[in-house]
């Protein structure tokens, strides 16, 4: 049986589709529930304490939840922020803790999130963004549903393309 732990948002409501035509023995939870800075606005002084917390969310689904393969929904931006810190520590805890896991790292999801805040000037277009289609993503997650091996980790291509460009493109 396969669960989707929150699916919130496109992708949530995309991954459900596709569950439902999905059949596997084992149990496996798609785990892509994270508060992502840019699509709430937290005060200042909040942002540290709720990435803390949805780390600790985690970290107790994969306590109770010991023999459920757990395909981790990562993110791979280089960026030095509270967010990816504690992304980076989820995924540390599952390796080190939770034998049945893989952490797929993505690039910017082609949708609701930066792509429409950079066409609506919310966010400032700077230096090169990698980018991918919800349906890519959806497709590489369900190609992991049945992955057993010890590489656990994957970082996940997509288009890279300056972030002015897209905002051009955007504007057309």
């Amino acid at each position: 049986m396969i669960k989707l732990s929150n699916g919130r948002g496109q992708l949530g409501e995309k991954l459900k589709e596709k569950i439902e035509q999905y059949q596997t023995e084992s149990d496996v939870t798609i785990y892509h529930t994270w508060k992502v800075p840019h699509l709430y606005e937290p005060k200042p002084g909040e942002e540290e304490e709720i990435q803390k917390q949805e780390y600790l969310k985690l970290v107790e689904y994969s306590k109770n939840n010991p023999n459920t393969k757990i395909i981790f929904i990562s993110t791979n931006s280089n960026r030095p922020t509270i967010y990816t810190y504690y992304k980076e520590l989820a995924e540390s805890y599952l390796l080190l803790n939770h034998k049945d896991c893989v952490i797929l790292k993505f690039p910017v999801f082609i949708g609701n999130g930066v792509i429409k805040k950079l066409k609506t000037g919310e966010l400032k277009p700077y230096g090169i963004t990698e980018v991918i289609t919800l349906e890519k993503v959806v497709d590489i997650i369900f190609s992991f549903i049945d992955y057993n091996s010890l590489k656990r980790v994957f970082i996940i291509d997509g288009e890279k393309i300056e972030a002015k460009t897209i905002v051009e493109i955007l504007n057309v």
